[in-house]
């Protein structure tokens, strides 16, 4: 689904390649979080930006608590990875 648990016990996910063009949560409150993939295809495999609610993630990362929220989570993929782009390491705890 685009992202996956980094460790039983954490609350964090990490983000990778998306397979799908989009996926639906429909979460047990009622709301749903929603993951959309723009320019997805075989050629674009690499991540070039990631949108948490209209927001750029400066990390490839997430938590299960932001999940649970519910909104939006957008890719933009690209042919070549970004390089330029620092991002913030996952807490350890």
């Amino acid at each position: 689904m685009e992202f996956y648990p980094v460790c039983p016990g954490t609350p964090y996910y990490v983000i990778g390649s998306p397979s799908l063009d989009g996926v639906r949560i429909h979460l047990d409150d009622g709301k749903i979080f929603e993951i959309i993939v723009k320019n997805n295809s075989l050629e674009n495999i690499y991540i070039s930006r990631v949108f948490p609610n209209g927001k750029e993630l400066n990390r490839l990362w997430i938590t299960h608590d932001e999940i649970m929220k519910g909104g939006k989570l957008i890719f933009e993929m690209s042919k070549t990875p970004n390089v330029s782009k620092k991002f913030e390491p996952i807490p350890s705890n």
